[in-house]
């Protein structure tokens, strides 16, 4: 049982960097694709802003898991796919 709960350890810590990188590309993504668009209302944009902001937050603080849950919630409000 303790080999699975290294092997768990090892595999989230060797995982963590992957995460922190993918972050700022999904924040990256969402600025660009703002602009562009043209079909959402204020209250939508706003919301988009908001787990933007939210998203660049928790990278920033280490919740990398939890950031790109909340920018891949922005990324489908704006209609894109994300990776």
């Amino acid at each position: 049982m303790i080999k699975l709960y290294i092997a768990t350890a090892l595999v989230i810590s060797f995982s963590a960097p992957a995460f922190a990188g993918h972050c700022p590309r999904d924040v990256k993504r969402i600025d660009e694709a703002i602009p562009m668009t043209t079909e959402l209302t204020a209250e939508q944009l706003a919301e988009i802003m908001t787990l933007r902001d939210e998203g660049e937050m928790l990278h920033g603080s280490g919740s990398h898991g939890d950031s790109l849950s909340v920018l891949h919630a922005a990324l489908l409000l704006l209609g894109i796919e994300p990776h």
